[in-house]
């Protein structure tokens, strides 16, 4: 990912990632509502052996990911 240049990560999260991502959660959930997307990223995030919390408090869901990552994976985490 160090070697990938910032717009070439933009360009594939916009034409390639984004687009599979929403088809992969309309898919695998009764629709893209809010409450179905916050499921699957936490489905997702367990999965995929991400160190994170998901913390619930007067119905307001709460992600804090722990990225052992560079700068660029936090740009593509942000741009789902």
């Amino acid at each position: 990912m160090g070697k990938v240049k910032d717009s070439d990560l933009t360009e594939l999260i916009d034409t390639q990632i984004g687009e599979a991502f929403d088809k992969s959660a309309t898919m695998m959930t009764n629709g893209l509502d809010l409450l179905n997307l916050l499921d699957l990223i936490d489905t997702w995030l367990i999965v995929s052996g991400f160190r994170f919390q998901h913390e619930l408090h007067d119905n307001c869901h709460r992600f804090k990911i722990r990225l052992e990552m560079e700068e660029k994976w936090c740009k593509f985490f942000a741009a789902l």
